[in-house]
């Protein structure tokens, strides 16, 4: 998505952490990063995960909290569909919409009911990111 490897980038010069947990393999999704980013994820939970510790399941999110000694409100999962949005609800997590990336009318209704923020653009996240 146009603008998105730059926001990355950005918020990992500015001491940002990237954490990824996805239904796609590891090594998918680090060939996406080297293909697409100069940045590489600071940790992955990829479908090699047992099938209890995938998302939507709240671990991917509980490891990441601990493994950074991070706080719920000190986080901000971002995602397109309705997994993600439960797995950061699940454990508390501000989480937001990634609304470039479907634009299927159900979609759309559940990620702006449910998500915490609904960012239509790219450019929406970088500058509630970057405030």
């Amino acid at each position: 998505y146009e603008g998105f490897p730059e926001l990355l980038e950005r918020f990992k010069d500015a001491g940002g952490i990237i954490t990824v947990v996805s239904h796609s393999e590891c090594d998918h999704i680090l060939k996406h990063y080297e293909q697409k980013c100069n940045v590489s994820p600071d940790l992955i939970f990829g479908w090699e995960e047992e099938a209890e510790r995938r998302k939507p399941s709240p671990y991917p999110v509980r490891e990441i909290l601990r493994t950074f000694a991070l706080k719920e409100n000190e986080t901000l999962m971002v995602d397109d569909l309705k997994p993600g949005i439960v797995m950061a609800k699940s454990c508390c997590v501000p989480c937001a919409a990634a609304g470039w990336a479907h634009q299927i009318p159900v979609i759309q209704q559940y990620m702006k009911a449910h998500a915490d923020f609904y960012f239509p653009a790219v450019k929406d996240l970088a500058d509630f990111v970057f405030v």
